[in-house]
């Protein structure tokens, strides 16, 4: 398959941002030193990412769409540990990090960072970890999700390739006015050597008494490496490549109409713009 995008990442202007999650999974460095941690604060902290909190590991912390998980962590092994969470609320970016992943969160409200201030995040964190800890890199992934609401859900063909919103083999039949109706669907499958998980959700509720419909599109790009040898010298490199794949991926969702709306700067798509 050849994805060729009819306009580069930097002329689109707009966005249908939710949220971006970046992730970095290592086998287990028993713990991170305070002296690791003091490395990883003053580097959020350059940035304007200061409040701190703890928060205990959860089971779900290693649930992933990934057809064959690479983790095999019991709630034996991480019930004893801590997460410290480095955060700006107002900007939305959440850094975590703890003994088993590095986890960079951008909610996307009204303000948004260009994806280059996550990757020097990323670089700089890393590097404190490789100084400082035996640091054995297993997986790297970029998460991005897309939202977009519509007061007529017939609108979205004028947005999305048929391909993208064909919502199941009952399509035809379907009311989707009725408010149990609604569809999703997951894919996983590589293409040029890096992996990818593709979530489709289409469903409908109200807001302010109103009735919409809502196009939920997940795009995760991932590389594992179980020898730890690809990531430990070039990995802001992979993750330039995730990233550009992730790109051609979303744009390829987009009918020509959508890419033309996404050129102007703050341009968005749906009913609610």
């Amino acid at each position: 398959m050849t994805l060729m995008p009819r306009i580069n990442r930097e002329d689109m202007k707009g966005q249908i941002l939710k949220n971006i999650v970046t992730r970095v999974d290592y086998q287990d460095t028993f713990g991170l030193s305070d002296e690791t941690r003091k490395g990883i604060y003053k580097i959020c902290e350059a940035r304007g990412i200061t409040k701190k909190l703890r928060r205990p590991l959860e089971e779900s912390d290693f649930q992933t769409y990934d057809p064959v998980n690479i983790f095999s962590v019991t709630y034996e092994e991480i019930r004893d540990v801590f997460s410290d969470v480095i955060y700006d609320d107002e900007k939305g970016f959440y850094v975590e990090i703890n003994q088993f992943f590095l986890l960079i969160t951008q909610e996307i409200d009204a303000y948004y960072e260009n994806y280059s201030f996550t990757s020097e995040l990323v670089e700089g964190i890393l590097r404190v970890l490789k100084e400082k800890e035996a640091l054995q890199i297993l997986k790297v992934s970029i998460r991005k999700a897309n939202e977009v609401y519509y007061k007529d859900y017939t609108n979205i063909h004028s947005d999305f390739k048929s391909e993208i919103i064909n919502f199941n083999q009952f399509n035809r039949a379907i009311d989707w006015k009725k408010p149990y109706s609604n569809s999703e669907s997951k894919q996983s499958f590589e293409w040029n050597n890096q992996r990818i998980n593709f979530v489709s959700i289409f469903d409908s509720g109200k807001l302010n008494g109103n009735k919409l419909y809502r196009l939920y599109l997940q795009i995760e790009v991932y590389d594992v490496d179980l020898n730890f040898v690809k990531f430990q010298d070039n990995v802001i490199e992979k993750f330039k490549q995730l990233n550009e794949t992730l790109y051609l991926f979303f744009e390829y969702t987009l009918t020509d109409v959508a890419v033309e709306k996404l050129k102007v700067e703050e341009g968005r798509l749906g009913d609610l713009t």
